[in-house]
């Protein structure tokens, strides 16, 4: 399993997100105007075919692999919320990642967060610019 945990100081300007409706509770919603962290996993290090998860404050998350658009991959979410932080942790069984790949001993990450009308910060890796989707 991959495990990973994100946990962000709430944004003052993140505090007026929408609350979740029936229909966005699950996968694949669209976090793009909402306070989300950004993680690009690479499992054979060419910076152009990547798996893409987005975690976001609220509970959200949603999933992408460049080059192959039918990726849902089993996983367990966990989310907490405090006054001053949010907290998003997910599991990824490694079957998931290395499908169509052989396993690496070294894997690429990269972390960005985003929060709307504040802007955009990377939080390690090799910046998001440089990941060119084929």
């Amino acid at each position: 399993f991959l495990y990973i945990a994100v946990q962000a100081v709430r944004s003052s300007a993140s505090s007026m997100e929408k609350a979740k409706t029936p229909e966005q509770i699950g996968r694949d919603c669209i976090v793009d105007d909402l306070d989300h962290v950004t993680l690009r996993i690479d499992v054979d290090r060419d910076y152009r075919t990547f798996y893409e998860l987005r975690l976001a404050r609220g509970g959200y998350s949603s999933d992408a692999a460049v080059n192959n658009l039918t990726w849902t991959p089993e996983r367990f979410e966990a989310y907490a919320e405090t006054d001053t932080h949010w907290q998003f942790e997910i599991v990824l069984p490694l079957h998931e990642l290395f499908q169509a790949t052989q396993p690496s001993r070294v894997i690429s990450l990269n972390a960005q967060r985003q929060i709307p009308s504040i802007g955009v910060q990377n939080l390690g890796g090799i910046p998001t610019d440089q990941w060119l989707p084929q």
